[in-house]
């Protein structure tokens, strides 16, 4: 049986995204304790490539940065989060995940919604039109999840 090789892929059974999700869940719980400044280090990565604003390019740009900052199967699960349905499949990953990962993907979450609400605001387009599609509040404030990345 030819295994997914990726949370991306568009058809997996639930055991299928379950398995892939522990999998990258333990390697991103590796890298966050073997990096202790990697939120910060994350948020530098995401003000750089977004601080300019949002194109279709960014978003491959991003991609390709996180991957090869904290590899690809932590990338894929960065991107499977925040491409839609933020707030379930949070609650997905904190079946298969630590605290700490949990907390880490909030406030990935919150800091790119922040964003961008901030590059909006200053194109004078406050409308649900965005790469990410329409985004629903994360599960906890902007704030916390912002104020948590500083420790």
């Amino acid at each position: 049986m030819n295994q997914p090789r990726s949370l991306l892929s568009q058809q997996l059974t639930d055991e299928e995204r379950g398995r892939l999700l522990e999998a990258a869940a333990y390697e991103l719980h590796t890298f966050l304790e073997e990096h202790p400044q990697a939120t910060a280090h994350f948020l530098e990565i995401l003000g750089r490539r977004l601080g300019n604003g949002v194109t279709v390019d960014t978003w491959g740009v991003l991609g390709s940065s996180v991957s090869a900052y904290l590899g690809r199967d932590p990338g894929d699960l960065i991107a499977w989060v925040v491409q839609s349905d933020q707030i379930n499949k949070l609650q997905l990953v904190e079946e298969h995940a630590s605290p700490e990962v949990v907390a880490f993907l909030r406030t990935i979450v919150g800091h790119l919604r922040l964003m961008i609400q901030l590059w909006r605001e200053r194109r004078g387009n406050r409308d649900s039109s965005s790469p990410l599609g329409p985004q629903p509040m994360p599960p906890e404030p902007v704030e916390e999840a912002l104020a948590s990345s500083a420790t």
